[in-house]
């Protein structure tokens, strides 16, 4: 249900921030073994070397494919490979940086993370506005305000 639902991979701190109230939430230990069983099993994806700058991130096949969908594979492949340059940002900490919760409480992020994916974001429009990817590519209504910001 979290992972259907969710807007881009999540690390283990994303999927329990995003637990629905209305289910009983595991720990985090627990956790972390059902996701090792439903990669083992081939149910979910998972990225990510499993360290603090490149954490562990689930994903299901057909999510991944609904946003490479919606952004355009250039433009999705253009954003994965600068995250992967300039650093991966958990779905908290960007939330953090829309204003929807305060990540200075959950540990995850603080002033450096939100200049980092202030940066991130200029970085990903100064580079398609340079090779002239971003022709034809028109923001849409989900694109996050972190990406935006210039």
């Amino acid at each position: 249900m979290v992972l259907e639902d969710a807007p881009q991979k999540l690390t283990r701190g994303d999927i329990l921030a995003e637990w629905p109230a209305d289910f009983d939430k595991p720990s985090g230990t627990t956790l972390k073994t059902w996701l090792g069983r439903a990669v083992e099993r081939g149910i979910i994806l998972c990225e990510g070397t499993g360290r603090k700058a490149d954490p562990y991130r689930y994903f299901l096949r057909e999510t991944e494919a609904k946003w490479r969908e919606k952004m355009g594979p250039e433009l999705y492949d253009l954003l994965h490979e600068q995250e992967c340059k300039f650093g991966w940002k958990s779905l908290q900490e960007k939330k953090a940086l829309d204003g929807e919760y305060d990540v200075g409480s959950t540990g995850t992020a603080g002033a450096a993370g939100a200049a980092d994916a202030a940066l991130l974001g200029r970085c990903v429009l100064d580079t398609l506005c340079i090779s002239g990817r971003m022709r034809g590519i028109t923001p849409f209504e989900g694109w996050p305000r972190w990406l935006l910001q210039r």
